[in-house]
């Protein structure tokens, strides 16, 4: 858990909605404690510069916005 935290910190609030990390995060095949590692096996840099094109600064607001 901590680990998608700090990627929400270091990369974006919203870079799991990129469809090659969301599909390792998905996955069902995949260990959850093997996901972040197997992110590194299953993206390349595209998809991080993606990631990064794609910021999303209201995804800070997203879950608590939707929790109310």
């Amino acid at each position: 858990m901590a680990s998608f935290v700090v990627l929400m910190f270091i990369a974006a609030p919203n870079f799991d909605e990129q469809p090659s990390i969301s599909y390792v995060l998905k996955n069902e095949r995949i260990e959850p404690e093997s996901k972040i590692d197997e992110l590194w096996e299953w993206t390349t840099e595209s998809d991080w510069e993606l990631v990064e094109r794609n910021y999303d600064p209201f995804a800070w607001s997203l879950n608590i916005l939707e929790s109310q």
